[in-house]
């Protein structure tokens, strides 16, 4: 079973074709897949579409439309929302130090 912490910008890809679009697709097409995201993802996706629209990339009913699907996945548990704290992100800093080596 994998498991993968995406950040907002892949999250976005998801609801929003863009480049990188089919690689995150496949990722939610695997069928033992958990996927996981921070709480500050959600309030950082309803950011990055509002601008969207405020740049006018897309209109405010697709909007509430993209806010719709990305709110089924999370109720549905594919998206599965987690607590990140000050310990992880010092634990992501340490394995990003040791892979630099």
């Amino acid at each position: 079973m994998a498991g993968y912490f995406l950040d907002t910008s892949a999250l976005g890809k998801r609801y929003h074709v863009e480049v990188g679009t089919p690689e995150v697709e496949h990722i939610f097409q695997e069928s033992s897949a958990e996927i996981y995201i921070s709480r500050l993802a959600v309030v950082d996706l309803h950011s990055a579409f509002a601008l969207k629209v405020r740049k006018q990339t897309i209109s405010e009913p697709d909007f509430h439309n993209l806010m719709s699907l990305f709110q089924t996945d999370v109720a549905k548990r594919i998206i599965q929302v987690i607590r990140v704290k000050s310990l992880h992100f010092q634990e992501a800093e340490e394995l990003i130090s040791k892979s630099m080596h």
